[in-house]
């Protein structure tokens, strides 16, 4: 288990506190500490059962020096330069190494982006000149629904752990959207929100019923948080568009039942086909509303379909006061570049800021490994 940063930042540490000090910690305690902290947070993997009396001595040596440091030196010269691995190991050793490792948030942040960030499946490229995650209001709002990036983070690691290979969001990520959905409806407008299922022959059935299972508790919590002003619509698409529920109140009797027994429909990838249908049928009454639009796929588009489907959102966007657009990736070998642009050509809306734009494109639940 290799920290980051090494001698190197904790020798520039060291200098950056200290200049204008002549009582800073020499850069040998630091190296030791740093040292100690990782054997410690190693160990604490054997307290279960039990400690000897040397390795108990040990510990009661490295906290009397960690006392004797200034906090900042702790936090910046040791703490922040373990992995997320040692940084919980080292957690559970006192209530001392707790509250120092619950003080470096920052590094909580870094470790969730490096590790679950979108440039896994993207290979670092930026869009508008801006890496996913990057700024994103919608994690930082997530974070916020946690209690802080290091309660994100364990439970990030707890879901996609209990369902490896596949990536799962944490249940504050799901609020967080969900929440940032609802907020496009506005006092005085008509809201619809309409989700698009992908059902062409790339989509498993388990895929399928992963979109299915999530449109029920996602019309919940949205419409609770309208207060129950909105509609509700689901489509399906392939080759061609199938209408599977019309927009009507959660309310309604039937809407969840008529969820529960939708079929996939198999065949290609055609986007932009329910996108024209969306216009159609909001053409007849709903000009002037707020339109939320959930694309569920695995996102397997060419770059012909994508300018096709801008094209159609485009049209949507200039026939209803606002447009909002949201993506969905469900499944193995998910791709989101052409979904990103998607929703950065096609949303029309008060706030169309890059990083919340590419935040609206959510992995629900993906993997990079194929079935064969």
């Amino acid at each position: 288990m290799a920290a980051s940063g090494g001698g190197l930042a904790l020798a520039d540490t060291s200098r950056k506190i200290g200049e204008g000090n002549a009582n800073t910690t020499p850069l040998w305690d630091l190296e030791w500490m740093h040292r100690s902290a990782r054997s410690t947070a190693k160990r604490s993997r054997r307290n279960r059962r039990g400690k000897t009396d040397d390795e108990a001595e040990d510990d009661c040596d490295a906290a009397d020096t960690l006392n004797m440091l200034p906090d900042e030196v702790i936090r910046q010269g040791v703490v922040a330069q373990l992995e997320a691995e040692d940084l919980g190991r080292l957690s559970c050793v006192n209530q001392l190494f707790r509250s120092y490792v619950q003080s470096v948030e920052g590094v909580w942040k870094r470790h969730y982006l490096q590790t679950w960030g979108m440039k896994n499946a993207e290979r670092g490229k930026q869009i508008n000149g801006v890496n996913w995650g990057e700024g994103n209001p919608l994690l930082e709002r997530a974070s916020e629904l946690a209690g802080g990036w290091q309660k994100l983070f364990s439970m990030k690691r707890s879901v996609c752990t209990s369902e490896r290979p596949w990536l799962l969001p944490a249940q504050p990520e799901v609020d967080a959207i969900l929440e940032d959905m609802a907020s496009n409806a506005q006092v005085g407008r008509d809201f619809v929100t309409l989700f698009l299922l992908d059902g062409s022959g790339s989509v498993t059935g388990e895929d399928f019923s992963t979109m299915t299972g999530f449109l029920t508790p996602a019309i919940r919590k949205i419409d609770k948080m309208t207060g129950g002003s909105g509609k509700y619509g689901v489509l399906q698409f392939s080759n061609e568009t199938r209408l599977e529920i019309l927009p009507s109140p959660a309310c309604t009797g039937n809407l969840i039942e008529s969820i529960d027994s939708i079929k996939r429909m198999n065949g290609g990838t055609n986007i932009a086909s329910p996108l024209r249908h969306v216009k159609a049928m909001l053409s007849n009454g709903h000009e002037e509303c707020d339109c939320v639009v959930a694309i569920l796929t695995d996102g397997r588009l060419d770059s012909y379909q994508t300018n096709d489907a801008i094209s159609q959102a485009k049209e949507l966007g200039n026939s209803v006061a606002s447009l909002s657009i949201y993506a969905f990736g469900v499944g193995r070998g998910a791709e989101y570049a052409e979904l990103m642009r998607l929703i950065l050509n096609g949303t029309k809306g008060p706030d169309t800021t890059t990083p919340l734009l590419l935040g609206r494109c959510f992995p629900l639940r993906t993997t990079n490994e194929t079935l064969w």
